[in-house]
């Protein structure tokens, strides 16, 4: 593990580490595929209103209380675990620490199962701001869980 608790991989490797009660993911790559990868899984059910306004910009808090469950449920996860993804990722080649609401998700249709999400930066980050906008990740409902990803392509 390296000083800022990152998972310190063999070079040339990237990758990203996460998990929850009851699972541990890992997916990996050579750095000359992607300059970074960020992955997280989350529990549906966990993000609960009270913590939206932390994690949500108004309109993702706005789109959330109005879906019914247990498409709520499904989708605070999702934004939750996107931002986590995207967070995960970009540090790796940033190395700064960004809020909840220093990015917005395109909100996916409220009853998709898997596909992609994008991603779109609400302040300026001088590491990222040779990247495509927006961003893409991927999700995908596994019972209770979500899974999400983001990559930064090689340059």
């Amino acid at each position: 593990m390296n000083g800022d608790r990152r998972p310190q991989w063999p070079a040339p490797i990237i990758g990203s580490i996460t998990h929850t009660s009851g699972i541990c993911c890992a997916a990996v790559a050579e750095h000359r595929q992607f300059r970074a990868i960020g992955l997280d899984v989350e529990i549906v059910g966990r993000v609960t209103p009270e913590i939206w306004p932390t994690i949500c910009t108004p309109e993702e808090t706005a789109w959330l209380g109005a879906l019914c469950e247990p498409e709520r449920s499904r989708c605070a996860a999702l934004v939750f675990s996107a931002k986590e993804s995207f967070y995960k990722c970009q540090y790796g080649v940033t190395r700064q620490w960004l809020e909840f609401d220093d990015v917005t998700l395109d909100l996916p249709a409220s009853n998709a199962r898997a596909g992609c999400f994008a991603l779109r930066l609400r302040r300026r980050i001088a590491s990222l701001e040779h990247d495509t906008m927006p961003l893409m990740g991927r999700f995908e409902f596994h019972g209770s869980l979500v899974v999400t990803g983001v990559v930064l392509e090689a340059r």
